[in-house]
């Protein structure tokens, strides 16, 4: 992590260290927190000052492409090569709440929509897909693209 305004080398804090290779890194709308999604099957969410880990979040059976927080923090979303989306509280619990299911290949990303009540997530397998948290269901299939 770098703060733009350093004089010296530019690093801000201690590494967040990790096991093998990040994949993303996205604070939350406050800052005060960063998602990272990991080659090792974990999310991990991290103090942005500190850099202390916070929470290890499981789950996938390879690796996670990209972690992101819903506008307001309270949720977690994450895709994996696995093709899953899987979704947890970023509070604390560790519980899963939700595990979409639908691409073929890996997805490769995801994000919320502005009222946090859907998340899109885009697959390898040429599909976009629209997701309805409460009810856990895939609102539209987006097809038509050659690498989505």
């Amino acid at each position: 992590l770098w703060h733009l305004d350093a004089l010296a080398d530019g690093v801000y804090g201690a590494a967040m260290a990790h096991p093998g290779e990040v994949n993303s890194a996205k604070f939350d709308q406050a800052c005060a927190r960063i998602v990272t999604a990991c080659a090792d099957h974990q999310v991990r969410i991290w103090d942005s000052k500190s850099l202390q880990c916070l929470h290890v979040f499981g789950g996938f059976s390879s690796a996670v492409s990209m972690a992101m927080f819903s506008p307001n923090g309270s949720l977690l979303c994450a895709v994996g090569a696995d093709g899953e989306a899987r979704l947890w509280e970023a509070g604390g619990s560790r519980e899963q709440l939700l595990c979409l299911k639908g691409h073929q290949d890996v997805a490769t990303s995801v994000t919320f929509s502005p009222d946090g009540q859907c998340v899109a997530t885009c697959s390898s397998d040429g599909t976009a897909r629209l997701w309805n948290i409460e009810s856990n269901r895939c609102e539209r299939i987006f097809t038509g693209h050659s690498d989505a």
